[in-house]
Order: structure tokens, then C-alpha cells, then sequence
């Protein structure tokens, strides 16, 4: 299920107003917690979960920003 707690788009906004990227938005996800108490991250246990694949985009675009 996913839960936006702080809203959506605020991130992007505010990355553009700096000038800076928006690595991306990374929604709370019961998975994400569930798998930080078990000690499996959810891209472990659940590879093609939308949690998963969120943490992907993000670190995709992290990783074309430090190259």
C-alpha cells in the first residue's frame, strides 16, 4: 500500500527551485519497513515490487549524476 505521508511533487519543486536534480521519490511502502525489521531490504526480497523499483530509479539517476 502506498502512503504518502509528506504529499507529492514538494521534492521535485524544490530540487527545480535550487537548481539542483531530483534523484526521485521513494513513496513509504509497508514492504520497506517490513523488510528493515526482518533485515532483507525489500530489492532483495521482492526485486520487482514497486518499492523496489523505486529505490532502482533513484539510484539509477544517482548513479548518471556522479558520472
Amino acid at each position: 500500500e502506498r502512503v504518502e505521508i509528506f504529499g507529492h511533487g514538494g521534492g521535485a519543486t524544490e530540487a527545480q527551485n535550487q537548481g539542483t536534480t531530483f534523484l526521485g521519490e521513494v513513496p513509504i511502502f509497508t514492504e520497506i519497513r517490513e523488510g528493515g525489521d526482518a533485515g532483507v531490504p525489500v530489492v532483495v526480497s521482492a526485486p520487482e515490487s514497486a518499492p523496489a523499483k523505486a529505490f532502482g530509479e533513484v539510484a539509477a539517476i544517482l548513479r548518471d549524476v556522479l558520472s
